[in-house]
């Protein structure tokens, strides 16, 4: 089983776009009865709707869908690390809310990530990679919508296909972890606030014997800064 975990933090146009995405892209590989979906509103004002959002998509899928929603800002650790400690599946993906999924991402993500059983923690590129410039590649173009998103991830996986790098340093803001790992070292460490979470998880990984890495022909579409831009919207 996938665990999809995506948390958002206000945000409903960029959250509502997102997991219609990621509906469409189980969809297309028909692997949506091997999910769960786990979506976490971390106290976001409610007039804004993300509940209804994410009860809208409970009901367009026959699948596990778990909502919940914070009464104190976890920020991103918190939803990261309370994701993880639900989630059932052998592999966990960790979504933000402001990114497109295309079909090709996935499947080009899973393909590598299934090649060797120490590979602990898979990303792929984007336009806009955090910590990571040499994995942001824009397309040639300002895509317009999801069609020309699916269409330039769809080229970057025939151009890559299975071809990986490794990482020093995590970055999660779209990543797979597999279930070895997690049951080797445990979750994202609450003690860390905001992304120094990454950086320990990522050096608890190695030490363990696990590799991060980075699918190259996994592209997909990232908005960028959704927590921060988030925050900064709710304290307007």
């Amino acid at each position: 089983m996938l665990s999809f975990i995506i948390p958002a933090r206000s945000q409903p146009t960029e959250t509502r776009g997102c997991l219609i995405s990621l509906l469409n892209a189980v969809r297309q590989l028909r692997i949506e009865h091997q999910c769960e979906f786990i979506l976490l509103d971390d106290q976001s004002d409610p007039r804004l709707g993300l509940s209804g959002i994410f009860q809208e998509f409970r009901s367009n899928t026959r699948q596990n869908v778990t909502i919940g929603r914070f009464r104190k800002h976890q920020h991103y650790t918190g939803v990261f690390a309370y994701g993880l400690s639900k989630a059932q599946g052998q592999r966990a993906l960790f979504i933000s809310n402001d990114m497109i999924i295309p079909a090709a991402w996935l499947r080009t993500l899973l393909a590598v990530s299934a090649l060797d059983p120490t590979f602990g923690v898979i990303r792929g590129t984007a336009d806009l990679v955090d910590s990571h410039p040499e994995h942001s590649l824009l397309p040639p173009f300002v895509p317009g919508n999801d069609w020309d998103v699916e269409q330039f991830s769809d080229y970057m996986a025939r151009q890559f296909e299975l071809t990986h790098t490794e990482d020093d340093m995590l970055s999660g803001d779209a990543v797979l972890i597999n279930r070895p790992l997690l049951d080797r070292i445990g979750i994202f460490d609450r003690r860390f606030f905001g992304y120094f979470s990454d950086i320990d998880f990522g050096l608890r990984a190695q030490r363990a014997g696990f590799k991060l890495i980075c699918a190259k022909g996994a592209w997909l579409r990232h908005i960028g800064a959704g927590h921060i831009r988030a925050d900064r919207e709710a304290m307007s």
